[in-house]
């Protein structure tokens, strides 16, 4: 008796793990990232993404540092870049920001003047 319970939370064990897998094998189909930048190059004058001089640009401009490390990525919104930052305190940081604009800038919110 004892023996079947441990084959059947054995055979539990297997089935979790088939479907974990399946679950990340999914997760990759729906995500691709260039790693080749020579396709990511078409891809980026095809689609009219930013460069990756714009790019680093906008960073600087953002106030988030130079870029060490930039990937392209495809998911179902569209493109996206995936960054390594190094801030001007020479810590790394992850960034995921669009590739047709970088860095948006935030609209301010209107305040209102009252008179007192």
């Amino acid at each position: 008796m004892r023996r079947d319970a441990l084959r059947f939370a054995g055979l539990l064990l297997l089935l979790a793990n088939l479907v974990v897998v399946s679950e990340v094998q999914a997760g990759e189909k729906k995500k691709r990232c260039y790693r080749d930048w020579s396709k990511a190059g078409q891809v980026v004058r095809k689609n009219k993404l930013a460069h990756v001089d714009e790019l680093s640009q906008a960073a600087v401009q953002a106030g988030l540092g130079q870029i060490m490390k930039v990937e392209l990525c495809r998911n179902r919104r569209g493109f996206e870049y995936r960054l390594i930052l190094r801030d001007a305190f020479g810590r790394f940081h992850r960034k995921v920001t669009g590739a047709r604009e970088p860095f948006p800038k935030r609209r301010q919110k209107k305040r209102s003047h009252r008179k007192k």
